[in-house]
């Protein structure tokens, strides 16, 4: 009965944290938020069409780390001196690490309340270059083999020539690297048994005699999902 007990209470302590989390986006009276906002003397704008501009700003709220002055005072609740005073504190003191940030600026309680509720802090994604240098998986994989007895082909014949200039070595190397929902990279370079191995820019010949290579990201576009470049 204990144990028993003892799983109801953190059943019940994971519970009610969720639902704290969730409960500042889900208990919102959206007619009684916009009613905080519209003034009465505006009586030439519809409410509906009030409504609509707020919840769009709510379901894509600002960023507060990105937004500039006009961007701050489309949302028409603030002071001048309250959105001088955001952007200030942004430029002395960094970006903002959380919306409740905004309660060392001393705005104004009613304008702090509202605007908790169109801002966010977004995390910034790390871009190609940052990935790669940072990348979770990484491995190079390089294998030799060659075919015994050696062909013929190898061996110098009476005329003092033989037919593969190359050694009778297989060469296969492969570099991947990759971060999982970010980005992979695939190298591979190969070579063929009997061919050589010469680097001469001049005749367009760079070490093996086969390479190929595919990178794939995931742009930051709504539209394009993954971008695949190579082979």
């Amino acid at each position: 009965m204990r144990s028993a007990s003892l799983v109801f209470v953190v059943l019940l302590t994971i519970i009610t944290t969720k639902l704290s989390a969730q409960q500042f986006e889900e208990d919102i009276d959206f007619e009684l938020l916009i009613a905080s906002i519209i003034d009465e003397g505006a009586e030439d704008v519809s409410p509906d069409d009030i409504y609509d501009y707020y919840y769009q700003r709510y379901r894509q709220k600002t960023d507060l780390n990105k937004a500039d002055f006009e961007q701050l005072s489309s949302l028409m609740f603030l002071s001048f001196s309250s959105i001088d005073a955001i952007i200030a504190y942004r430029n002395t003191y960094g970006n903002f690490s959380n919306v409740l940030e905004l309660q060392a600026l001393d705005l104004p309680s009613k304008e702090l309340n509202l605007l908790r509720y169109f801002v966010t802090i977004k995390q910034e994604s790390p871009g190609l270059k940052e990935q790669f240098s940072t990348a979770q998986n990484r491995y190079v994989l390089s294998r030799t083999s060659v075919t015994l007895p050696i062909a013929r082909g190898f061996q110098t014949n009476a005329l003092g020539s033989r037919p593969y200039q190359g050694n009778p070595l297989r060469f296969l190397t492969r570099v991947r690297i990759s971060e999982p929902q970010g980005f992979s990279f695939n190298l591979n370079a190969q070579k063929h048994a009997g061919e050589q191995v010469i680097w001469d820019p001049e005749t367009r010949r760079y070490g093996f005699s086969f390479y190929s290579a595919h990178l794939s990201v995931r742009p930051r576009y709504k539209f394009v999902d993954q971008l695949i470049i190579g082979d």
